[in-house]
């Protein structure tokens, strides 16, 4: 009504900065024009937040009449006010917005330039493609080409020309950075030029030929991953190795088999991870071995890649691991055993649930749960008594897996002692389960209902 509006106007002049900012913010709610020149005056408050909040109130309206005082608001000293500025103008369909934003792309505040390279690219402007094109042929920044990116995803020729062209200039800056934005073209021609671009002289430039190739995954690409893997950057062969996953062939395993052999153990780390992705079996033995490596996060993710290709050859070597000396290690195979459920690791995954790391016997209690072995049952109802809830709660999500009469014997067993130890909601919602399971197996007596 007009006395609340009369009254807020009032607001504005009061001495106290926060009456003043909750005015502001009280007149953007109401959504009227009728306010437009209040919030423009508000921009001049000695308060860098009361300033904050007429733009923010102000950016909700977009509307050509508040274009100016937004463009203002982007030499602003405070850079949240900038920042919410560049946001804003991106929001309206103008072209008076266009150079404005472009300058903003110079601002000292990186926020302030990634806002104004995002509203760019949200405007979709002819414009603006001309002026984008232009700035990157003068400066280099990397803001310039978030914007371009949004002008690829629409496939505007202007722009993918010009990205082209750059990858095969002299800039190494520009190179690169054009590899980065044309991922999402996917063309035949993209590709054959990117597969160039794998043997520039530029090693950043070669990393981003590599990791574009990677994403697109064309097979015509695959080759110049493979023989990227040599590479004499480590960077641009673990990105190959990184790229090849997935790729279910017999010269990509046997490539990414001998990259087990790198003497970066990054690159080792990569393509265990990409065996693991391709799930060949073939890559077993040489994943066995990597188990081994001196890199934690190798071994790390060898066991993981074992668990996923699921082969029962790797189950003794799995359980030596079981004592590596890094938790996170023996946390993988644990969970790799899971995976394969093999009824060999049974025993050695009881004694894991001692493990000192109760991320560990987590993954073990996991692991039992999943095997569904009878054998572990009296250990993981002792896990209910385990100092970490997690622990306890997995060790009953494992119990209701096996979930047979037995089990549900024990468990209300347990429950009858009223042991203060076993935790008593856990083992509740285990009982439940199981009560459900065995009925649904079998034609028994149910629990009374008065138990629960």
């Amino acid at each position: 009504c007009e006395k609340s509006l009369e009254i807020l106007i009032k607001c504005l002049k009061d001495e106290d900065t926060y009456v003043r900012g909750s005015a502001v913010y009280a007149l953007g709610e109401l959504k009227s024009e009728k306010v437009f020149k209040y919030l423009i005056q508000a921009l001049k408050d000695k308060a860098d937040g009361v300033r904050f909040d007429a733009v923010s109130a102000l950016s909700y309206f977009k509307s050509e009449k508040v274009v100016e005082s937004l463009i203002q608001a982007l030499h602003d000293e405070y850079s949240f006010v900038r920042e919410i500025s560049a946001a804003a103008l991106g929001m309206i369909e103008s072209d008076n917005v266009v150079e404005p934003l472009i300058q903003a792309l110079l601002d000292k505040d990186y926020y302030v330039r990634r806002n104004a390279a995002s509203s760019l690219g949200n405007l979709k402007s002819e414009k603006a493609v001309d002026l984008l094109i232009k700035s990157m042929m003068s400066m280099d920044s990397d803001v310039l080409y978030i914007a371009a990116r949004a002008y690829v995803k629409i496939k505007s020729k202007k722009m993918v020309n010009f990205l082209m062209k750059a990858i095969n200039g002299k800039n190494s800056f520009a190179r690169r950075n054009a590899v980065y934005t044309l991922i999402d073209l996917k063309s035949d021609p993209l590709v054959e030029t990117l597969i160039e671009s794998t043997k520039d002289k530029q090693s950043d430039v070669r990393q981003s030929a590599v990791d574009a190739l990677g994403a697109i995954k064309s097979e015509a690409a695959v080759e110049s991953l493979i023989q990227a893997l040599k590479d004499e950057d480590s960077s641009v062969r673990w990105r190959a190795a990184k790229g090849l996953a997935g790729i279910k062939s017999d010269i990509v395993v046997a490539s990414l088999i001998q990259a087990l052999k790198d003497e970066d153990s990054v690159v080792r780390e990569r393509a265990v991870s990409a065996l693991g992705e391709i799930k060949s079996k073939v890559a077993v033995g040489p994943l066995i071995q990597a188990l081994k490596d001196e890199d934690y996060l190798v071994r790390r993710n060898s066991a993981e890649a074992l668990g996923e290709i699921r082969s029962g050859v790797a189950v003794a070597s799995l359980i030596q691991v079981l004592k590596d000396e890094d938790s996170d290690v023996r946390w993988r195979a644990a969970s790799a055993l899971g995976k394969i459920k093999s009824e060999k690791a049974v025993e050695s995954l009881i004694q894991v649930l001692k493990d000192e790391d109760s991320d560990v016997r987590w993954s073990a209690a996991n692991a039992l749960g999943e095997i569904k072995s009878e054998i572990a049952v009296e250990s993981l109802i002792q896990v209910l008594k385990d100092e970490d809830f997690s622990v306890r709660g997995k060790a009953a999500s494992a119990l209701g897996e096996i979930g047979t009469s037995g089990v549900l014997a024990k468990l209300m067993a347990l429950w009858n002692t009223k042991d203060p130890k076993a935790d008593r909601a856990n083992l509740l919602h285990t009982i439940k389960k199981c009560d459900r399971k065995v009925r649904s197996q079998q034609p028994i007596k149910p629990i009374s209902r008065e138990f629960f």
